[in-house]
């Protein structure tokens, strides 16, 4: 390969760009890895004669930490182009950022930065754009778009609960409603019906 006159390789073109005439694109940044803050996971198995890489539970939580507030949305019944999907969700006014892309030509995967966006989408059933009905289900590591996810938001009143026993700490472990704690489920709001 040919240096420059400081002994460097020359910036990288395309085919495409060196046919064109187009201008040197900057190579691209290096990747650096810091190996010290690495820690190897799964463990490498064999099940009925391959090599397997199994990850514990722990290790699952971990990599779906990053996940914890993503939501798979479902069409069915049609679908509206991208563009229109992309401004209903500009138009939601969303606080903080959130990515999508396409799972498959029914699904789609959000991320968001903040709960708060997150439980805005989950907790009404269904969303209609453009006519066409829209329904989000909680992504969880083991999401599957062949299966509805059995995991859905529930609301409990609580009717004449004192006012010291809205607490986070209180509610945590109620055993007839679960962890009302997760995923927004106890926002700091209280209200009187």
């Amino acid at each position: 390969m040919a240096t420059t006159a400081g002994g460097s390789s020359p910036p990288l073109r395309s085919y495409r760009d060196a046919v064109a005439g187009a201008a040197v694109r900057p190579p691209p940044p290096p990747v650096s890895f810091d190996t010290a803050s690495f820690r190897p996971m799964g463990m490498l198995t064999w099940d009925q004669g391959m090599k397997v890489l199994r990850f514990s539970s722990e290790e699952i939580t971990r990599l779906s930490q990053p996940f914890r507030y993503a939501l798979v949305r479902k069409f069915w019944h049609g679908y509206p182009s991208m563009q229109h999907l992309r401004r209903w969700m500009l138009a939601q006014g969303f606080r903080g950022d959130f990515s999508a892309g396409a799972i498959n030509v029914c699904h789609v995967f959000i991320m968001f930065a903040l709960e708060e966006d997150y439980t805005k989408l989950w907790i009404k059933s269904i969303w209609f754009v453009d006519g066409f009905p829209i329904r989000f289900f909680k992504w969880t590591p083991t999401f599957n778009p062949r299966e509805e996810s059995p995991i859905v938001p529930v609301w409990v009143r609580l009717p004449e609960l004192p006012i010291q026993f809205f607490d986070r700490e209180a509610l945590q472990y109620c055993p007839a409603i679960g962890d009302a704690t997760s995923d927004g489920c106890l926002d700091g709001h209280v209200g009187a019906s």
